[in-house]
């Protein structure tokens, strides 16, 4: 199967490049979304909340689609490569846990600070389980 960078010439060129679109589509849109609310953040009137929930985001959607990438089979399962997914899931809730008066931020705006960060947790989590339950299991291996 090519990758990204690959030239697919041909209709089952074009065909596997709309199957690899599709299969990432979601990630693809919440990082677009998490560039955008980090830019509309940076701003003179920007929402100063979006300094917070853009990274976490992009992070979320990055740690979400290497994950899948695992469980559908495009890329090997590495040690690094997790060690990197759950680097982003770590800096996300530190991202959200260090920010000065968390309660009262949370009950003032709970979109950034508690619904973006848990649905990027949530959602990496439920991936990350799905990709190591459809791992194949080499017999005698611990």
């Amino acid at each position: 199967m090519p990758g990204y960078g690959d030239v697919a010439v041909g209709p089952q060129g074009q065909v596997i490049m709309l199957q690899k679109i599709a299969n990432h589509l979601g990630s693809t849109i919440a990082l677009i979304l998490g560039f955008i609310t980090f830019a509309g953040a940076l701003g003179p009137t920007g929402d100063h909340a979006g300094l917070v929930s853009g990274p976490v985001i992009i992070l979320g959607a990055l740690a979400y689609r290497s994950a899948r990438k695992r469980k559908l089979g495009e890329v090997r399962s590495s040690v690094l490569r997790q060690v990197v997914e759950v680097g982003a899931i770590v800096i996300i809730v530190a991202a959200v846990v260090l920010q000065n008066n968390i309660k009262e931020r949370i009950e003032t705006d709970p979109v950034p600070n508690l619904i973006i960060p848990l649905w990027a947790v949530v959602a990496y989590f439920i991936m990350s389980v799905r990709a190591e339950l459809q791992q194949p299991r080499i017999a005698g291996a611990a």
